[in-house]
């Protein structure tokens, strides 16, 4: 069920820019370019899982998001380990916390 706290905070993540412009543009020498990396491909895989709960598709999303949900903790972790710019760090933290609250609704 989708509840409509599930559905703003899905629509809100939707609409914010991820976090990947080095990984995008292609600056492999960036200190963040791996993390980019990681987050824009979950965020396909996420975004992918969502849509196919929307439609009603018959899959073990509790697996499958609990599964994502172990890489989104290790980047959160990384990231609080991490000595880099406040504002840039903030940008990352806030759209990963979005990701796992999106991962957790699936997940339960």
């Amino acid at each position: 069920m989708l509840s409509p706290e599930f559905l703003q905070v899905w629509r809100q993540w939707l609409r914010k820019p991820a976090p990947t412009t080095n990984f995008r543009n292609g600056r492999a020498a960036a200190p963040t370019y791996q993390l980019e990396h990681d987050i824009d491909h979950s965020v396909s895989y996420i975004q992918g899982l969502v849509r196919g709960f929307i439609a009603g598709e018959q899959l073990d999303y509790r697996s499958l998001a609990s599964k994502e949900l172990i890489e989104v903790e290790q980047w959160l972790t990384e990231l609080n380990r991490r000595t880099m710019d406040e504002t840039e760090k903030q940008k990352f933290l806030g759209y990963i916390s979005d990701m796992k609250l999106i991962l957790q609704h699936l997940a339960n």
